[in-house]
């Protein structure tokens, strides 16, 4: 309860901001993977934006699924203006998972820093569609959990490591607010 109060603080704190386009924003794609997720982006200069994306899933397609994460990003926009055309993003993710998969189960968390691009179709003076990519490196720390037989005992390995992975994939729907 307390966190929905900071939240609509927050939101009416950001609509008193003068001369200042803030746009709320959600993408369809995380939908489809059932990952739920809003964002909230302000324009902090001519051509530059801030947001920040929060997103989470439970038991995803009847399997122990479970994740919640937040992906701040700075955004320069080549239109001459922000939510404009083409933009370049540089990004930090941040995610907590927990998950069972055929079996073996892995908790842990990441967290890393990539790029990103994309394009900003405006459909009128408060819509616009946003399709954006990226790529970033992410570091991980789990406990894995697995058999090697159905018959044998379970055995947990800590694991961690650096890997390459698609930073972003969006479809997103915009709503700018001001």
């Amino acid at each position: 309860m307390k966190r929905l109060l900071i939240v609509i603080c927050c939101f009416f704190c950001l609509s008193a901001v003068q001369a200042q386009m803030v746009a709320v924003k959600t993408n369809l794609l995380k939908y489809v993977g059932r990952v739920p997720s809003v964002g909230l982006e302000m324009a902090v200069g001519n051509r530059t934006t801030l947001g920040a994306e929060a997103f989470g899933s439970w038991n995803l397609f009847g399997h122990r699924f479970r994740s919640a994460g937040i992906a701040p990003e700075l955004r320069w926009w080549f239109g001459g203006r922000t939510f404009d055309r083409f933009y370049l993003g540089a990004g930090v993710q941040a995610v907590h998972y927990d998950f069972e998969w055929k079996g073996e189960l892995r908790k842990g968390d990441a967290g890393g820093l990539g790029v990103t691009f994309g394009y900003n179709f405006y459909l009128g003076r408060h819509f616009a569609i946003e399709l954006g990519a990226g790529l970033g490196a992410m570091a991980y720390w789990q406990d894995h959990e697995y058999r090697s037989t159905p018959t044998a005992s379970t055995y947990t390995n800590r694991e961690h490591g650096v890997s390459i992975v698609p930073f972003q994939a969006s479809v997103s729907l915009v709503y700018i607010i001001k």
